[in-house]
């Protein structure tokens, strides 16, 4: 863990350098006693001077220094900018006096007032995580995972904006498929659901997006002019009347800005002609990502899918990966080939 953490303060470090002059930066920590290690300060030297000396030894109880956070994030408070706590923990809030639900409370309370909360999680016990999603939820804020470097510098600086500024919250996706062009349809990852009758909405649930954020929902579908048979049963008392439309799909984007509790709608059909025929290198990459999913759940509708296919087609669109993910993501789908044999 104090290895991970010592990369993770490096690439805090890195994030220092993004910072604008109106930008403030305090650090508290609880290792030994909690301490404000940093006062409120746009001096980057200042806070690369704090981030080189700072020891991730002890442990004073987490609950006591988030809650001196907190009490220097009040007092530095700017109106109408975005101000955050942001969590670096292994998911332990068992040491002090506050209980889990007093600090989730604790957490609600600060957002109301207009302090959000994200989080770092340096865990992989379920337990834990379901901890810290609890209290980055509570705290109208994001929950990443750092399990290794790589990781570490995707979530601490190339996807900080993210991390750090919540653009939309309460995000809920539909998806209405127009049954002249479509048959029938899967969400992929969700075989718990039974497959959608194309004259129903379906919904994909988002959860709090951030700036920079994307969701990614992949469906596999059966065309209408496909010989394949409909999985949508005749139903006895009601009949499908069709509305003349060329369109495929339309997608309804529900959501409500952090300030606000009443939800707003974007809504955007796609027609044919605004579908390539030539999938891009994400999409491409997703679909593998998902493919790779499939595999690991044993899923009943993996079809064909292999190891070997994954890691072929990844390797074909890993040409612009600048990060070294899709290069990590292809030694996993390796390690997990060999533990499968």
């Amino acid at each position: 863990g104090g290895f991970l953490v010592h990369y993770a303060i490096a690439d805090v470090a890195a994030l220092v350098e993004q910072l604008r002059p109106e930008d403030r930066m305090s650090i508290v920590t609880c290792a030994g006693a909690a301490e404000v290690v940093l006062e409120p300060t746009a001096d980057k030297q200042k806070i690369a001077t704090a981030i080189d000396l700072l020891d991730t030894a002890g442990n004073a109880g987490q609950n006591v220094g988030f809650v001196e956070a907190y009490r220097v994030a009040r007092e530095s408070f700017v109106p109408g900018g975005n101000n955050r706590v942001l969590l670096a923990t292994d998911g332990d809030f068992s040491i002090s006096g506050m209980s889990e639900s007093e600090l989730v409370r604790l957490v609600e309370r600060q957002k109301e007032s207009g302090l959000a909360l994200s989080v770092l999680g340096f865990c992989s016990e379920d337990e834990e995580r379901s901890r810290i999603m609890q209290l980055a939820a509570a705290g109208n804020g994001s929950c990443s995972y750092v399990n290794d470097i790589l990781s570490a510098r995707k979530t601490l600086v190339s996807e900080m904006g993210a991390t750090l500024a919540t653009i939309a919250k309460e995000v809920n996706i539909q998806v209405e498929f127009n049954p002249a062009q479509v048959k029938a349809y899967r969400l992929i990852g969700y075989e718990n659901r039974p497959i959608g009758r194309v004259n129903a909405k379906n919904l994909v649930g988002g959860g709090d997006l951030g700036e920079g954020h994307t969701v990614t929902a992949l469906y596999e579908i059966v065309s209408a002019v496909s010989d394949a048979p409909s999985p949508n049963e005749e139903l006895k008392y009601q009949r499908t009347e069709l509305i003349g439309s060329d369109e495929l799909f339309t997608v309804k984007l529900q959501y409500k800005k952090p300030e606000n509790n009443s939800s707003e709608m974007l809504v955007c059909s796609i027609s044919p002609d605004e579908v390539s025929a030539v999938p891009s290198d994400d999409f491409c990459f997703a679909s593998e990502v998902a493919e790779f999913s499939l595999l690991l759940r044993k899923s009943a509708y993996r079809a064909n899918a292999s190891y070997d296919r994954v890691i072929d087609r990844v390797r074909t669109v890993s040409e612009r990966d600048s990060n070294g993910f899709r290069s990590e993501f292809v030694r996993l789908v390796e390690k997990a080939r060999t533990l499968d044999k």
